[in-house]
C-alpha cells in the first residue's frame, strides 16, 4: 500500500501542446503518482494556470478536482463548469476545450482502453475461464475417491 499526500507532491513542468492553446499562457505541471503493472492505468496530480486550450484525450480519464474552477466545452458547444470536489469523466478520443478560470489542481485516474475487438476477446476469454473453473469443480471432473 502507498499513501500520497496530494498537496505535498513536487510537480514538474508538463507543457500543453502549443497548437492546443486557444487563449492565454496556460502552464501545466504534473507528476505521476502510480502506474499499474501492465502500464495501462496510472494516477497523476496535475495543475494548470488560467488559460483556454483544447485537450485531446488519448485515454479514458476520471478527474477529481482539488482546487480551482474550469468550464469545459464539447464539440457540440455544450458547456459544464466544474471545481473543487467535482468529478468529471472523459472517454478516450474526446476533444474538449478547457477554459481555466483560476489555477486548477486535480487528481486524474487514467486508463488506456483496448480496441473494441481486443476488449471483446478478453471478455470471451474470461467467460471461458470462469466456465472451465466451474466445470472443473463439478463432480464429473472430480478425482475418484479411492478406498
Amino acid at each position: 500500500m502507498q499513501c500520497f499526500r496530494t498537496n505535498n507532491q513536487k510537480l514538474v513542468s508538463s507543457p500543453i501542446t502549443r497548437e492546443w492553446i486557444i487563449e492565454g499562457e496556460a502552464e501545466a505541471r504534473s507528476t505521476v503518482l502510480s502506474t499499474s503493472g501492465d502500464g495501462l492505468a496510472f494516477v497523476v496530480i496535475w495543475e494548470c494556470s488560467p488559460g483556454k486550450f483544447r485537450w485531446n484525450y488519448a485515454f479514458d480519464e476520471t478527474i477529481h478536482f482539488l482546487e480551482g474552477s474550469v468550464t469545459f466545452e464539447n464539440d457540440s458547444g455544450n458547456t459544464t463548469t466544474a471545481g473543487a470536489g467535482d468529478v468529471v469523466y472523459f472517454t478516450q478520443g474526446s476533444s474538449i476545450v478547457w477554459n481555466v478560470h483560476e489555477r486548477v489542481r486535480k487528481v486524474a485516474f487514467c486508463r488506456k482502453a483496448f480496441p473494441t475487438q481486443v476488449g471483446t476477446a478478453i471478455k470471451v476469454l474470461r467467460r471461458l475461464k470462469a466456465t472451465f473453473s466451474r466445470a472443473k469443480s463439478s463432480p464429473v471432473f472430480a478425482s475418484p475417491v479411492q478406498s
